[in-house]
């Protein structure tokens, strides 16, 4: 039998565990009331994020840490109270979102209100309540969002907590934090690309997760320590899709932190290789292309800007840094340039394209919209003016059409990989001229609205910068027929638009020639008027 004393002690503590039990009760009933009554006012005190980390985040964090305690002599009953305590958070949420929506008359993406059910009756909208903004609306929405995926990872469900801060980023993609919260589930499961992809994702929007800098900095950090020598001691082309991954990583680390730039120069000169033959032996999913150029694309950002959100180019860099980002940028185009080379031999192989003869066309895609929306800047690289980045994108250009009943009438939607890159500050510019409040285009005619994306781009690079591209339509069919930049000596360069009278066979064709006049062009290429008209 125990001692008297003991047995009072542990009373006391269970005691002492119901009053606090009852003050955090009382406090999640008062900042409840506050963010039901005057969402501003809450915000504008931080009260959302004082309930979650005092009424929840500090108990649940004393309890994990509790029962992971070695010297714990009851792991199991204080796991059983992590539990109660992780459901109970969960409910609250859960109950609190639903308050939200009916208080405010919101009706949230992927959330179906309780009245929709037929579980609660909305009734009348509280005309007490204070009427927020609704972008205020979405944010707090979005934190509880944020915080019920939190719960289920703490639960051990990342599938359901992915599937919470997905339905978040949606609500506020401008906001940093659920990609912070993807990244770290990406992590937990050792998808390496994922993290680094979901941290660039953090970092360069609007509001940016603070803690993001530092989690992709000690990322990118135990990435560059950790050196593959059997990654580097295989034969060019001997590599599999995870060796990929590494040696591409490893690379971005090098140019993010400006460090071994000699070892970067030559992963750089390797990758370009190896990109090749993941392509080639299909390695790789439409989706994870586009997040390896996304984060080429933000390295290149980050160099230039510091992430900045008004993307202004600093006045100087320092000579480290512009070897980064030549060398960045070189391994970008490269990448452009294969995706485009492979898209052709497989078009040009297969007489009715299947969807793996399409794989690289959103990367392709999303390459196109960084050149438009950074126009102003890349124009000043050789690189990007170079023949062999536009030659045989002229040629997809043409084959396109011929080979998929390409219908011009098609209007600009967010496509699949726009809307996994809304709000990505590299491609903002872009992503201005898109409707994001429209529903999603049917799988089945995304392809259809990319390949005219494409052609739209590719007349606008032929109009403004003949220099690239020039581009000459055939009115009897509506079809154009794009190639290399036009003669700078040739009269033709003299006139907008010219009729052209050519002979093919024993017919004549009638053409029309589409570029501007000479002295509408600046001699590196970047006209003012064409910058704008790229995103026109």
């Amino acid at each position: 039998m125990a001692p008297i004393g003991s047995q009072t002690a542990q009373v006391l503590r269970q005691a002492e565990t119901i009053r606090a039990g009852l003050k955090t009760q009382r406090l999640q009933d008062l900042y409840k009331r506050i963010l039901l009554n005057d969402l501003e006012l809450a915000l504008d005190k931080k009260i959302e994020q004082d309930l979650w980390n005092s009424a929840f985040k500090s108990q649940i964090d004393f309890l994990r840490q509790k029962a992971r305690d070695k010297k714990c002599t009851s792991k199991n009953e204080v796991q059983a109270v992590l539990t109660l305590f992780l459901e109970t958070a969960s409910g609250f949420y859960i109950q609190l979102l639903q308050e939200l929506c009916m208080t405010y008359d919101l009706d949230l993406p992927g959330h179906a209100r309780s009245s929709h059910l037929g579980l609660l009756d909305d009734g009348d909208v509280n005309s007490s309540s204070k009427r927020p903004h609704t972008q205020s609306c979405y944010y707090v929405c979005q934190d509880c969002l944020v915080h019920l995926g939190d719960i289920a990872r703490y639960c051990d469900d990342a599938t359901q907590a992915e599937v919470f801060y997905r339905h978040a980023l949606v609500l506020v993609p401008s906001n940093g934090q659920p990609y912070n919260q993807l990244a770290i589930l990406a992590s937990a499961r050792g998808d390496h690309l994922g993290t680094v992809y979901f941290y660039c994702r953090s970092i360069a929007v609007k509001n940016q997760f603070p803690a993001a800098s530092t989690n992709l900095h000690k990322t990118f950090n135990k990435i560059s320590s950790c050196h593959n020598t059997h990654s580097s001691s295989l034969s060019m082309g001997a590599i599999s899709k995870a060796e990929f991954i590494h040696l591409f990583l490893q690379f971005h680390s090098a140019i993010y932190l400006v460090q071994d730039l000699s070892e970067a120069k030559k992963l750089q000169i390797r990758l370009v290789e190896e990109f090749k033959v993941v392509l080639r032996q299909n390695l790789l999913s439409s989706g994870e292309l586009v997040r390896l150029l996304t984060i080429c694309l933000f390295t290149l950002f980050h160099i230039r800007t510091g992430g900045a959100e008004e993307l202004e180019e600093f006045d100087c860099i320092s000579k480290d840094e512009e070897e980064s980002w030549i060398m960045g940028l070189e391994l970008t185009v490269e990448m452009f340039i294969a995706s485009v080379c492979w898209a052709i031999d497989h078009l040009q192989e297969d007489d009715q394209p299947r969807d793996n003869s399409l794989l690289t066309l959103p990367l392709i895609s999303v390459f196109c919209q960084w050149v438009a929306a950074n126009a102003s800047s890349l124009w000043r690289e050789d690189l990007v003016k170079e023949e062999r980045v536009w030659s045989n994108f002229a040629s997809l250009l043409n084959l396109l059409p011929a080979k998929l009943n390409f219908n011009p009438e098609t209007c600009d939607i967010p496509l699949k990989e726009d809307w996994e890159l809304h709000s990505f500050l590299p491609l903002r510019s872009a992503h201005r001229k898109l409707s994001f409040t429209i529903h999603k285009s049917k799988v089945e005619d995304e392809m259809a609205h990319r390949i005219n994306r494409l052609i739209k781009f590719g007349t606008r690079l032929a109009s403004n910068f003949p220099r690239v591209l020039s581009k000459v339509e055939d009115l009897s069919t509506g079809l154009a027929h794009f190639s290399l930049r036009t003669d700078s000596s040739s009269p033709d360069n003299e006139v907008r638009e010219q009729m052209v009278h050519i002979k093919e066979g024993g017919g004549q064709k009638y053409l029309k020639l589409e570029h501007k006049p000479r002295e509408q062009i600046v001699h590196d290429g970047a006209g003012v008027g064409g910058i704008s008209s790229l995103l026109t």
